[in-house]
């Protein structure tokens, strides 16, 4: 049930070892897309002290490679669209098998200090965490300290909204109830790829095997819907998150992306990597 979808972008940065000319870069592609989320909330709460707050999902892909929910600092609880991501606070992730709808072994633990990344307008955790298609997995948010600065989160009282999971408290499935979140699978993109997937992505991510110069490499992607262009974002030294992407969503449709990657600032060609994203209606 898959129609195809033709398509590209193009984005731009800048990167490349210093006072190499005329070397293609060594780079690793990924492309992030959302594989399960809530965007719908209308309630806020407070997260304070040792109290915990989560949400179950069920994914289709095997990893989790981000995710957000709407939970942000006290202090910023005005700002009602603020998610997740910023670091030098103190909220605590951990990703959980659920086993009979209790929380069971813990997948992986992470805190903003060390995972919150700002890509554009998305705050995100880096999570990389490995997951089984079909089976439930629980998200959940605490504080790493008793006592420690308070958090505010927004979820969806009432309404069913996310059918593969609930919202949690303390441990305890709350019915009905679901919180603002998202969790993203990765995808390697390599040349001519064909990648099924029911959305567009929304994070290009480039790595480089060398310690790229920023200031002479550009990157692009492109295609017949013409050029996207996006701040960069260096999670490290080596690697770069462009996005969101907010690309045309356009379901039964196949369109074919390039990305283009120039290390020498346009003084030779550029790398091309092109993939298809089949979408799925």
């Amino acid at each position: 049930m898959f129609k195809l979808k033709k398509w590209a972008l193009i984005a731009s940065l800048g990167l490349l070892a210093s006072g190499v000319i005329n070397a293609a870069p060594a780079v690793n592609v990924t492309a992030h897309f959302s594989d399960q989320v809530n965007a719908v909330r209308n309630d806020p709460k407070w997260l304070t002290g040792e109290m915990a707050i989560g949400q179950s999902f069920i994914p289709d892909g095997d990893t989790v490679s981000f995710l957000s929910a709407n939970i942000f600092p006290a202090e910023k609880r005005q700002e009602r669209v603020v998610k997740t991501g910023e670091k030098g606070k103190n909220l605590q992730i951990t990703l959980k098998e659920l086993q009979d709808g209790n929380p069971g072994n813990t997948i992986a633990t992470r805190s903003d200090r060390e995972a919150g990344v700002k890509v554009g307008a998305l705050n995100l955790y880096r999570i990389d965490a490995p997951v089984t298609p079909g089976k439930s997995y629980l998200l959940e948010f605490r504080l790493d300290a008793p006592g420690a600065g308070d958090y505010y989160f927004w979820y969806q009282y009432g309404g069913n909204h996310y059918l593969k999971g609930d919202f949690y408290m303390n441990g305890q499935r709350r019915g009905g109830c679901d919180l603002d979140f998202a969790v993203y699978r990765p995808v390697e993109i390599t040349p001519n790829a064909a990648i099924a997937a029911p959305r567009p992505p929304e994070i290009l991510e480039i790595r480089f095997q060398e310690k790229p110069d920023r200031t002479r490499t550009t990157i692009f992607l492109s295609g017949p819907d013409g050029i996207a262009r996006y701040v960069p974002v260096w999670s490290d030294d080596r690697t770069v998150l462009l996005g969101p992407l907010k690309l045309p969503v356009r379901p039964g449709q196949t369109r074919e992306y390039r990305v283009h990657i120039n290390t020498d600032g346009g003084q030779s060609p550029s790398v091309v990597i092109p993939f298809t994203l089949h979408e799925k209606n």
